[in-house]
């Protein structure tokens, strides 16, 4: 059913403009990135619909610029959130009762401001870390490799 699907806007699909030349979507990735936004995450390629007059800047979100301490700055695309860092895991095992897992397993602090995270450069050195950040403005006040004190923890 998906590879039946045909484009009827991108000319990068079909032969010409007209009707009987469109082709079925192979390439989903493509797909998206031709009409899902202006400017694709995934190559980074303008969609071909968009026209750089009818942006507006003042609805625009700012991209993430992190420091990874194994290759220096690089934008947020590059890496997958971890979720929250420094949560200990309840053991021994055997001792541990089925509520005390439970919470440790699904239930985060969720906290609004800082708030210390684990960070991956999936697309770079493949290296974890972790960043103190303030949720509400999304600044960056410390990045540290994994085994390190937190900021403010360093003695």
């Amino acid at each position: 059913m998906a590879a039946a699907t045909s484009l009827a806007l991108d000319s990068r699909f079909r032969g010409s403009d007209t009707e009987e030349n469109e082709r079925p979507v192979e390439d989903w990735d493509e797909f998206l990135c031709a009409f899902s936004s202006p400017l694709c995450i995934l190559c980074s390629s303008v969609a071909p619909w968009f026209k750089a007059d009818s942006l507006d800047l003042s609805r625009t979100i700012a991209m993430l610029l992190i420091d990874c301490p194994y290759c220096g700055p690089r934008n947020e695309t590059e890496f997958r959130y971890g979720g929250e860092s420094h949560i200990a895991r309840p053991g021994p095992a055997p001792e541990v009762s089925d509520a005390v897992w439970a919470d440790y397993m699904f239930n985060r602090t969720n906290s609004k401001g800082w708030h210390r995270e684990r960070w991956c450069h999936v697309h770079g050195c493949g290296q974890w870390f972790n960043i103190a950040r303030d949720t509400v403005t999304h600044a960056i006040i410390a990045i540290y490799r994994m085994g390190e004190p937190p900021p403010g923890e360093r003695g």
